[in-house]
């Protein structure tokens, strides 16, 4: 009797714990203002953090990469430039943040430049993968996209807590990051560079993050291209009739 009561017991506090723990992390989301479409400044400011249906998304950082791949903090004029708009849709349990108004910033065939984008998502544990695409790209674009799971990058921009990974993309050719359990915090940096060879002119409008969590099902590649390409010009479309309309 005394043998099989300590492990029933150890296991009901441990169980109680898992339990409240569940509790505090659900309880932070949704307890931040409703995301909508605003300036890469305001998602930057410090401090600041919002809430796109099942998860909340905070840390945006812009930066300016030179040829070295150093990266420098984006000045007031592009950060008032690039723009945010997160739609969440229940339906299929996708959190989508497209950053655009890249579209004047087209680079000839002797220029290279680059940009890095930086944004953590802080869910209970719910995210099961992310695919990033360019909208419409052209020209030769080449980028990487690291992560930290379960983590966040330090100053330095190393995961030192949680996993840290790389995925490339280009033209065509998404980064699909996918995760056999599901995540409490997934952080990002993308690095777009525009014409890495110096012979092709090359741009693109806006960057699509499509956020995939447990409340849906992860498309398949082919399905998620089409997908991805309908939804961000539809929601490019639509950032760009709001900001029209607000001049």
């Amino acid at each position: 009797m005394i043998t099989l009561s300590r492990p029933r017991t150890t296991w009901t506090v441990g169980a109680l714990m898992l339990c409240a723990a569940a509790v505090a992390q659900a309880g932070s989301v949704g307890s931040y203002a409703a995301c909508g479409n605003a300036s890469f400044g305001t998602y930057a400011a410090s401090g600041y953090r919002c809430t796109l249906g099942a998860v909340d998304v905070f840390n945006f950082e812009l930066y300016t990469v030179d040829a070295a791949g150093t990266p420098t903090v984006a000045g007031s004029g592009l950060l008032n430039t690039i723009f945010v708009d997160p739609t969440w849709s229940a339906s299929t349990g996708i959190a989508q943040v497209i950053v655009a108004g890249f579209t004047g910033m087209v680079v000839d065939r002797f220029t290279t430049e680059a940009w890095m984008i930086r944004f953590t998502i802080d869910p209970p544990p719910v995210v099961s993968g992310e695919d990033m695409s360019l909208d419409p790209p052209f020209g030769i674009i080449q980028g990487t996209q690291s992560y930290c799971a379960d983590g966040l990058f330090n100053t330095s921009g190393v995961c030192s807590s949680g996993t840290g990974g790389l995925a490339t993309f280009g033209i065509g050719t998404p980064a699909q990051l996918r995760f056999t359990s599901p995540l409490a915090t997934l952080d990002t940096m993308t690095t777009i560079r525009l014409n890495p060879g110096l012979n092709t002119p090359s741009g693109f409008d806006g960057v699509v993050f499509d956020i995939y969590t447990t409340q849906g099902t992860i498309p398949e590649p082919g399905t998620w291209l089409m997908m991805a390409t309908g939804l961000g010009l539809a929601g490019l479309g639509r950032s760009l009739r709001t900001r029209a309309s607000e001049r």
